[in-house]
């Protein structure tokens, strides 16, 4: 996976990922591969960014 930052914390039933990534499917596509995902959240900071910079 390529990314800028990864914060993992869980244990062995439930983990919690923060993960910036210009490709957030292959995220979620490896993830699904794991098992079940839910409560998904995409956010796209570029255009985050571009709007704080007025």
């Amino acid at each position: 996976m390529e990314g800028d930052s990864l914060l993992a914390v869980g244990d062995e039933e439930l983990i919690k990922i923060h993960f910036h990534t210009n490709i957030p499917w292959k995220v979620l596509e490896y993830c699904s591969s794991l098992g079940e995902i839910y409560d998904v959240v995409i956010e796209n900071m570029e255009r985050q960014s571009n709007g704080l910079q007025g």
